[in-house]
């Protein structure tokens, strides 16, 4: 991967979109419960061995009412709101299209973090009258990695001791092992978006520091290029 002057679209480029469209998605509720309102009883996830399901949970917005004591059914707060509309739980409905959305959503909140092949499923079933189990179906892939950095295009600092800060201070750079006296360096760290996003406001930074006042987010570009044998490798 390579940080240099110019525009810094390019490190966000692996972000897919596909569009979301099983067929259990477009497929009408079937019934509603007594309150005529297809009600969400659960949410689950299968195949996430990488993040937790409370942390994909936080990436979704489709949610199931909370239960007393995790006890299937005991939605308390759901029932104090059916009393008086002003208290409790407002109930949690099926939307199909926001389901489809969060499929989108955990599909780039993966290729962020380096799972560039993660895909995304989901099945919706109805296990009572208006009462409905989302369980979204994750195949993770592997993660890419960063196997070296370069930076190229920087500006001559005055000090000769700020330019070895500079890789010093590096959040990616740190540590690593120079493979070529040309500023790159052996990395192997997994690759993230906010890495590189991280790594680009340090850029900037210590350009302002060296009185390159008008260096922005738009002076910084990152290449990232696949090896041509394995794209999983990241230069």
């Amino acid at each position: 991967m390579c940080l240099g002057p110019a525009l810094f679209d390019s490190a966000f480029a692996f972000v897919s979109s596909q569009p979301a469209s099983p067929e259990s998605l477009t497929a009408p509720v079937q019934q509603a419960n007594s309150d005529g309102e297809p009600l969400v009883r659960s949410v689950s996830f299968k195949g996430n061995d990488y993040f937790g399901s409370g942390t994909l949970q936080t990436i979704i917005r489709t949610r199931s009412n909370r239960e007393v004591l995790n006890i299937p059914g005991a939605t308390l707060w759901l029932w104090l709101n059916r009393i008086y509309s002003r208290i409790g739980e407002a109930p949690r409905l099926l939307d199909r299209s926001v389901v489809g959305q969060d499929m989108e959503r955990l599909r780039i909140y993966y290729n962020n973090h380096g799972f560039f092949e993660a895909q995304v499923d989901t099945t919706i079933r109805q296990i009572g009258r208006g009462h409905y189990r989302i369980t979204f179906q994750i195949d993770e892939g592997e993660p890419s990695y960063i196997r070296s950095i370069s930076y190229r295009g920087l500006p001559e600092y005055e000090e000769e001791e700020e330019i070895e800060r500079f890789y010093e201070s590096s959040l990616l750079a740190r540590n690593a092992t120079a493979a070529h006296p040309d500023s790159a360096f052996r990395v192997n760290r997994q690759y993230t978006v906010e890495r590189v996003r991280q790594e680009r406001n340090r850029i900037i930074n210590s350009l302002h520091r060296n009185g390159y006042a008008s260096a922005s987010r738009d002076s910084i570009i990152a290449l990232v290029r696949p090896d041509p044998e394995n794209g999983k490798k990241l230069d």
